[in-house]
């Protein structure tokens, strides 16, 4: 599952999120999905949005799944990660 928590939007109203063939405009609110569906977001303004991507256990995974799940898949360092820091855009 994933949510995204809007930090900075000036779309003004010109970005939409879709998933699994559903889309639905952006707002200033978090949103939570299933990330396992195909999913994409479109901004069709000429302004940066700006959001906090948060990445939680799906609610219907057992505890046996998710051990399975980060044996096989162990989380990043987190010193890996700040390591090589991103170019934010500039904001309308």
């Amino acid at each position: 599952m994933r949510i995204q928590l809007p930090l900075f939007d000036d779309a003004g109203g010109e970005a939409a999120i879709t998933v699994g063939g559903e889309t639905r405009p952006y707002c200033a609110e978090p949103i939570a999905f299933d990330d396992t569906f195909p999913h994409s977001v479109h901004n069709s303004s000429a302004c940066a949005r700006t959001v906090l991507l948060l990445d939680v256990w799906h609610p219907q995974l057992t505890p046996a799944a998710r051990q399975q799940l980060l044996a096989a898949f162990p989380p990043p360092a987190l010193e890996a990660a700040a390591a090589a820091p991103q170019k934010l855009p500039v904001a309308c």
